[in-house]
């Protein structure tokens, strides 16, 4: 929408129109690249109208306004006219583009081919591995790293692990503070009871939401890092011996 080189503040506005009956949600990705496959571009984030009533027809107006400023920030706002819904998202573009190579930085510290996105599982174990699938090994090898950073977090590290420490402690501060932030959205929007009032906080939560899930993901992934740096700087944080074991195992199944 913003071709390269474009002289900033700029501003641009398109009309879009959804794909089938009875569509739900609208979903704008937004990324960053030259090629018009987004596929082959740099995602830096979505912007999502949810909830849309049932019953809307196929090809119904979606308006999308980006705005992008001198000092990076991204403004993103989609608006359904016909049911008045909207959603907004800010984005800080150099935090984006971080977002948007995870998988790249994850291949790499891995030493294996192909882009692949990680996964921090939740719970306790994490799923059961099939050392004959690739991918489920690899799956499992992000949730060993993450579980064995997240036992060194408070831990003192050696020096070639100390600079992955700080930078995931970094990662963590700005997710709490996102984290309340979503709770007190979430909070507002159920004691809503005027429309305009429930439209309006619907986009603010829905922007919270997204720069929340964004930031989990950079902190996770730092997470990751972190575990993987202390393993191979041979420290074994307290707790975390079983899954040293795991990880040798689990990277002796990796093909190379």
């Amino acid at each position: 929408m913003i071709p390269k080189n474009a002289p900033l503040p700029s501003r641009v506005e398109r009309s879009f129109v959804t794909e089938r009956d009875d569509q739900r949600n609208v979903k704008v990705p937004i990324v960053e690249g030259e090629s018009r496959d987004p596929a082959e571009c740099i995602s830096l984030g979505e912007c999502t109208v949810r909830d849309l009533p049932q019953g809307l027809a196929k090809g119904t107006a979606v308006k999308v306004e980006l705005s992008y400023a001198a000092n990076g920030r991204i403004s993103v706002s989609a608006r359904v006219a016909r049911t008045r819904q909207s959603a907004h998202v800010e984005l800080d573009r150099h935090q984006a583009r971080q977002l948007g190579d995870l998988n790249t930085w994850s291949s790499r510290l891995r030493g294996a081919e192909g882009g692949g996105v990680v996964v921090v599982e939740e719970g306790a174990r994490g799923s059961e591995v099939n050392l004959a699938d690739h991918s489920s090994v690899l799956r499992r090898l992000d949730f060993v790293w993450t579980r064995v950073g997240q036992a060194a977090l408070d831990q003192k590290l050696p020096k070639p692990a100390a600079r992955s420490q700080q930078a995931a402690r970094e990662a963590g501060r700005p997710l709490r503070v996102l984290e309340r932030k979503l709770q007190d959205q979430q909070q507002r929007r159920t004691k809503a009871s005027d429309a305009t009032e429930a439209m309006r906080l619907d986009s603010t939560l829905a922007s919270a939401r997204t720069a929340y899930e964004q930031q989990k993901r950079l902190a996770d992934f730092a997470m990751l890092v972190l575990g993987r740096d202390c393993l191979q700087a041979g420290f074994v944080p307290n707790g975390s011996e079983g899954l040293k074991d795991e990880a040798d195992e689990l990277r002796k199944a990796l093909p190379g």
